[in-house]
């Protein structure tokens, strides 16, 4: 079984939403991508190791909430001595996370949802989504990098170098895009658009130094002194 999962793997949990009570079992399975009307935490085995993790880690973490008393519960049951479930105050009562019973603990939905996103408890969905863009950015990341290999007379580095990088767009999103034999926009709006792409590789203000360099470097042969 492969460790990486899509989002076609999460069903459609949508309806859940209708909803405005879940129980801590049944919260923890949807923020693990698993039906609570199919599955029940005594039957996850059957589910992928990273859903059953999910589920765990998400019970842990709303028990934690509800000991600690940043997560209100609808109506708390605790197990007693003799394994018998009774609903309590939150707010007076003293108890621990195995005191808990997940069956029978609720939790208003909106509320849930609201301090999961505050203390970043994400769903399994949202973490194979996040997963998902940074694959994508990578690899127009490497698109990218390979465009910049495929540009004549370029050599990428090995270390960064931002004045190289931004001579590279330069070339590649400016002068390229030239029609020769046609006088090019104006020096200023050159080194404007050299020190807007330097800014937003580094984060940091070019000096007219940089920026005249990079000009003078990039600018071609055929539209030097226009």
């Amino acid at each position: 079984m492969t460790d990486v999962l899509t989002l076609a793997d999460i069903p459609d949990l949508s309806d859940w939403r209708l909803a405005p009570l879940w129980t801590l079992e049944q919260a923890a399975l949807l923020w693990a991508g698993i039906n609570p009307a199919f599955s029940t935490f005594e039957d996850i085995r059957q589910e992928h190791p990273r859903k059953q993790a999910r589920a765990k880690i998400a019970l842990q973490a709303f028990s934690g909430g509800i000991v600690l008393r940043t997560l209100p519960a609808h109506e708390l049951y605790l197990r007693d001595a003799g394994g018998w479930a009774n609903c309590v105050s939150q707010k007076t009562a003293i108890f621990s996370m195995n005191d808990i019973e997940p069956k029978d603990t609720t939790v208003m939905q909106d509320v849930l949802i609201g301090w999961a996103s505050k203390e970043r408890v994400l769903s399994l969905r949202q973490t194979i989504q996040a997963e998902e863009r940074a694959r994508q950015e990578a690899a127009k990341a490497e698109a990218e990098k390979q465009e910049m290999r495929a540009l004549p007379y370029c050599v990428v580095p090995e270390f960064a170098t931002p004045e190289f990088e931004t001579a590279c767009v330069a070339v590649r999103d400016f002068w390229n895009r030239q029609t020769a034999g046609v006088t090019p926009p104006k020096a200023l709006i050159v080194q404007e658009f050299i020190r807007d792409t330097f800014k937003k590789i580094t984060g940091v203000e070019p000096t007219q130094a940089a920026i005249r360099r990079i000009d003078s470097l990039t600018r071609p042969p055929s539209f030097k002194n226009q």
